[in-house]
């Protein structure tokens, strides 16, 4: 009798007692798969507690032993045993940023996705064309089609996941524009719309003289005029461009070349 009630205030004790994480948070990654037994000796491994066969009780107690979601969690100090299984259960995972900078090119943007520990880099090694197949792109050019903004994801997400997301997101915002567009525009689809808004953008950083050029290249469009500006020539340029435009760049048929 007097084993069981010390065992029962034991449990009591360990129910109520703090994570051993010291005075910072811990990252911990719970694996796909971890069996409620494997994580409390895996965390007892590592520290994090004593006694793993109480925890192993207490989820059992709670529910919790068959509900854990495998992921990235924040411990953090002052956090008991209890609250950790429930995080777990939850889901509530840890969530990483990444910022799609507004005027990078798609290949900055596949090299700051390649160097980003947190993603699964499942696009590495492929051609421009693979990568467009794997995302579901359906433009002919992967450039502008991944909205520039801060995204959160999951430890493990997919670089095409990631991509998918934001060329969903650019065609989400493009549709309720092109809603909004002007009856005279000259653009006939959302995607001419993006394209000519890029140019629009490369010719000048203030938002003062958008209006402008949008109008003269409005206007060029009406008459059948080439539109004519040096960013497109630059573009197609690519690593060739050394500051300089020379008439044979002018001349050089690209997928971009207004001229």
């Amino acid at each position: 009798v007097m084993a069981a009630a010390w065992l029962a205030y034991d449990f009591s004790r360990f129910r109520q007692s703090h994570l051993q994480l010291g005075n910072q948070a811990v990252t911990y990654v719970v694996a796909p798969g971890t069996s409620m037994s494997r994580l409390a000796n895996k965390l007892e491994q590592d520290g994090i507690i004593e006694k793993p066969l109480y925890l192993i009780l207490l989820s059992r107690i709670s529910g919790a032993a068959n509900k854990i979601q495998a992921g990235e969690y924040e411990l953090v100090p002052g956090m008991t045993p209890r609250q950790m299984l429930t995080l777990f259960v939850e889901g509530d995972v840890v969530q990483h940023s990444f910022t799609i900078v507004e005027g990078w090119t798609f290949q900055q943007l596949m090299e700051m996705l390649h160097k980003n520990p947190m993603l699964v880099h499942d696009t590495k090694g492929l051609t421009t064309a693979q990568v467009m197949e794997k995302v579901g792109v359906k433009e002919a050019h992967p450039e502008g089609l991944f909205y520039p903004e801060t995204y959160y994801f999951t430890r493990g997400t997919k670089e095409s996941q990631f991509l998918r997301r934001a060329y969903q997101t650019l065609h989400e915002k493009l549709q309720i524009q092109w809603e909004k567009r002007s009856e005279s525009a000259m653009v006939k689809t959302p995607y001419e719309a993006l394209i000519l808004a890029s140019i629009i953008e490369k010719e000048t950083a203030l938002d003062t003289e958008r209006t402008e050029i949008a109008g003269v290249f409005s206007r060029r469009l009406r008459k059948g005029m080439r539109l004519q500006t040096d960013p497109t020539v630059i573009y197609g340029m690519g690593d060739a461009y050394d500051g300089d435009i020379r008439y044979r760049d002018l001349k050089k048929d690209t997928p971009y070349n207004t001229y």
